[in-house]
């Protein structure tokens, strides 16, 4: 009788415990899950469009260089201008792989926030 005590007493106390460790994997996958999306969104610079309207806009480069940024290894940065509701803008893009070089009068299509146009990167 008194084993039979035990044995309830211990399975009672596992499915408590197993429960627990559940209930805490669960919020240790949905923080990582959290952690993963924000890092990827910050990594892709779409962080910054969260919760925004967004549109497509042309944009034309005012300046283009070259920066050094190791050794021998260089990047082209764009400077461009576009125009949103008749208000001016200028914005500065670092151009990497999967780009061709730019020039100068060159268009570029960027994707903005529409209630602030300040807010903006290539597409």
């Amino acid at each position: 009788m008194s084993e039979n005590k035990n044995l309830e007493a211990w399975r009672a106390r596992f499915k408590a415990s197993k429960r627990a460790e559940q209930r805490k994997n669960i919020v240790i996958l949905l923080f990582t899950l959290t952690l993963l999306t924000t890092t990827y969104f910050w990594w892709t610079g779409d962080l910054k469009f969260v919760g925004r309207k967004t549109t497509l806009i042309s944009a034309v480069v005012a300046e283009e260089q070259m920066v050094r940024f190791w050794r021998s290894y260089y990047y082209q940065q764009a400077h461009c201008t576009y125009v949103v509701n008749g208000k001016k803008y200028t914005a500065t893009f670092d151009i990497w792989k999967n780009r061709y070089l730019v020039r100068t009068g060159d268009s570029l299509t960027l994707k903005i926030a529409v209630g602030n146009p300040k807010i903006a990167r290539l597409y």
